[in-house]
């Protein structure tokens, strides 16, 4: 099964095929130049080229790898205590969000109609800019009525989920959840 942005999990498999990725295409570019040297016993030739174009792909590649392994996303035993309120509360895994100042890893965001909630795993996360810095996202999108709470206890995060699993959901918020968990995954890396 393919793995879903906002899945738990997501990011360890990002962080795998990204690590291939980037060396098979180092590895190409490489093989590109010594093909070239090998066959025509110097390096000023037109495989160099290639090979230094073949490097751009793969440097590209390169920085993905590094953010992706920036993530240190949502721990197993922090998934399985979240995992009963599932049923009732959108819940998103392993979000990695970038501002121009500084960068936020949200262990787990909680999306409701009018609601959102997420916890920050990672002592190193600031959860006030992270809050504020979603919170100017929104405002930008003229969402500006969702409130948006970070929270770094995993027991007040946990009541947070408790109280939006008890709200539940109608149909008609069902769309403008989806909605929101959307423009949440756009946001993270």
């Amino acid at each position: 099964m393919k793995l879903k942005k906002g899945q738990y999990g997501y990011h360890a498999r990002l962080k795998i095929q990204t690590a291939c990725w980037t060396l098979l295409l180092f590895a190409v570019s490489a093989a590109i130049f010594f093909a070239g040297v090998s066959q025509s016993g110097t390096k000023n030739n037109l495989f160099t080229v290639f090979a230094i174009l073949g490097c751009l792909p793969a440097s590209k590649s390169a920085v993905h790898m590094i953010m992706a392994f920036r993530i240190k996303g949502c721990t197993k035993e922090a998934a399985e205590a979240f995992a009963p309120f599932a049923q009732k509360v959108f819940l998103l895994y392993d979000l990695y969000m970038t501002s121009e100042k500084k960068n936020f890893d949200i262990a787990c965001m909680a999306v409701g109609g009018q609601f959102l909630c997420g916890f920050a795993q990672n002592p190193k996360t600031d959860i006030a800019a992270a809050g504020a810095h979603i919170q100017h996202m929104l405002n930008m999108r003229g969402k500006s009525s969702v409130p948006v709470k970070i929270l770094a206890n995993k027991d007040a995060f946990l009541n947070c989920l408790s109280s939006m699993a008890k709200a539940g959901t109608d149909e008609e918020s069902l769309s403008k959840i989806e909605e929101m968990a959307d423009f949440v995954k756009s946001l993270s890396l």
